[in-house]
């Protein structure tokens, strides 16, 4: 490439080309950084071959493939047990799978991650609070770090795929597999988060082969018939992602969470929102049925079925802040099933309403709800 010449930034992609690259231009960018910073000259000439050279590796590339989500709600079925589930995965890899799920970590994470970044506390008795120290992204390159917690989320006895549990059982067992390598209180720096069976550092690869596994073990197929996802490293991130969108987290907090620094985001919880769609739809046609039905919007005229007498709904007007206003329409409970009086009381009919009825008198109850009992007359001479 030196000198840099037409036929060779040609050659360049065609073999990106030929090799299927979806970062052709970071490899082209690298090639023409590297012959500037050796005094080299880039012309007009070489910069239009090397945008020519681009365009042909992004012609008819497609999309980035996505890395494809395991189920958030089933991590807990997967199998417990020391044993690796790839050659030179780590050990207790259940508790690798929900632990990264639940951070939002990415298969290198997990793999250099220390034992001693995992601190594990107990407000309360028996109830744990785990706080992952992790890097505040992919590109900090300052080492500055930040750190996320779980709190337990089981709903009375534990639950495996609780991150709090999770890391609790972890630790317990670093403390038990490597006993001479744990300090006094808390784990060594040099020990891993997730060891293989030697102690030693979990490589990348076999971290992917580890959760290439989890999948298989929960009936994910590794791949989308049109190829744009693939389960893959991401994949616990994606997972998170998806996991707690579901469950009703907000995206702000999701992007908190997975330190995420762009709307990146969105493109992991791409599918959860329509995912969801449908059925709140259905609540919220179910909803408007009802509100629409207990209003008298069906039956104006008449009085509403049988199973909707226990509850109706009126247009009332309240007292507040000194002066009448028209209020909502609230659900007042009619008393049926005694005989009807004459002269109906105020107090015959309550009004659950916080604004209404307990801040004002009966006189002032007869004032505002003119429209439902008859003002108070004088007897007869």
């Amino acid at each position: 490439m030196l000198p840099p010449t037409l036929q060779a930034i040609t050659a360049l992609g065609a073999s990106l080309k030929a090799g299927r690259y979806r970062s052709a231009s970071v490899y082209l960018s690298a090639c023409k950084s590297w012959t500037a910073r050796r005094g080299h000259d880039w012309t007009t000439s070489l910069q239009q071959s090397f945008q020519d050279a681009v365009r042909s590796c992004e012609r008819g590339v497609g999309g980035p493939v996505k890395a494809r989500a395991l189920p958030f709600s089933r991590l807990g079925e997967l199998p417990g047990g020391d044993a690796p589930w790839a050659a030179g995965g780590p050990v207790r890899p259940r508790n690798a799978i929900i632990i990264g799920s639940w951070f939002l970590t990415r298969e290198i994470e997990l793999s250099s991650a220390s034992a001693a970044a995992l601190e594990l506390t107990f407000p309360q008795p028996g109830v744990p609070q785990v706080r992952f120290h992790l890097p505040a992204s992919k590109t900090d390159v300052s080492a500055a770090g930040t750190a996320r917690e779980h709190g337990c989320s089981c709903r009375g006895s534990p639950v495996p795929s609780c991150p709090a549990h999770a890391a609790w059982d972890h630790l317990t067992f670093l403390r038990e597999r490597f006993p001479d390598r744990w300090q006094a209180a808390s784990p060594p720096f040099e020990l891993p988060l997730f060891p293989t069976e030697l102690g030693t550092v979990c490589a990348k690869d076999a971290m992917a082969a580890t959760i290439i596994h989890a999948a298989i073990l929960l009936g994910v197929e590794l791949a989308s018939p049109d190829g744009s996802e693939r389960v893959s490293g991401h994949s616990l991130r994606a997972t998170g992602a998806q996991g707690l969108a579901a469950a009703g987290v907000d995206t702000w907090a999701i992007e908190l969470l997975g330190r995420w620094g762009s709307d990146a985001v969105r493109g992991y919880v791409r599918d959860v929102r329509a995912w969801q769609m449908p059925r709140r739809w259905r609540v919220g046609s179910r909803r408007q049925f009802l509100w629409r039905r207990w209003s008298g919007e069906f039956w104006p005229n008449k009085a509403a079925p049988h199973r909707m007498r226990g509850a109706h709904h009126r247009r009332c007007q309240h007292q507040s802040r000194g002066r009448l206003t028209l209020a909502r329409v609230h659900r007042v409970r009619w008393r049926l099933r005694r005989p009807r009086r004459r002269t109906p009381r105020p107090w015959g009919r309550v009004c659950h309403t916080s604004t209404c009825l307990p801040r004002l008198p009966p006189r002032s109850l007869w004032r505002a709800q003119a429209l439902h009992w008859p003002r108070p007359t004088a007897p007869s001479s």
